[in-house]
């Protein structure tokens, strides 16, 4: 499986804040870098704690790719950084209206939602979340937004 992954972010409270600082900034770009290092950041804590968005600990390592990586030197060591290829390609970007950050490796898909692979797809991947916010990356992008801009309550 290859492509480009794509996670979309649905949550009221930043979208909330989003809006309000679109209606009172002109340039919100230095807002949408902060929020695009905070994402960069929550997918970089995925990787070091092996772990989902929500903390849930990824699926282990199989006994037969544990060998393999023992036969190349490659273990132990962390899951998905073998090379540090993958983690090393989520990349941020940001205009005046959007924050993202995106993946482009091959692997990035079927390593974070699983799927069959292999010749014949006899490969079974576990999904291995690693794109998405935390709580605490969401409070974190809600609190870079508040320090940018005066929120008035309805």
């Amino acid at each position: 499986m290859t492509g480009h992954i794509q996670i979309i972010v649905e949550h009221d409270g930043i979208e909330t804040v989003l809006k309000q600082a679109q209606q009172q900034l002109t340039n919100t770009q230095p807002l949408m870098a902060g929020i695009s290092a905070i994402m960069l950041s929550a997918i970089e804590h995925n990787f070091a704690k092996e772990q989902s968005p929500e903390g849930t600990p990824w699926t282990p390592l199989s006994d037969i790719t544990i060998r393999q990586r023992e036969r190349s030197g490659h273990w132990p060591g962390k899951m998905l950084q073998v090379r540090g290829l993958l983690a090393a390609a989520t990349t941020p970007s940001y205009s005046n209206d959007y924050a993202q950050v995106s993946n482009n490796r091959p692997q990035a898909a079927i390593q974070h939602f699983g799927g069959k692979t292999g010749r014949g797809h006899k490969v079974t991947i576990p999904a291995r979340p690693y794109f998405g916010l935390s709580q605490d990356h969401i409070n974190d992008i809600i609190t870079e937004a508040t320090d940018h801009i005066t929120i008035t309550k309805n």
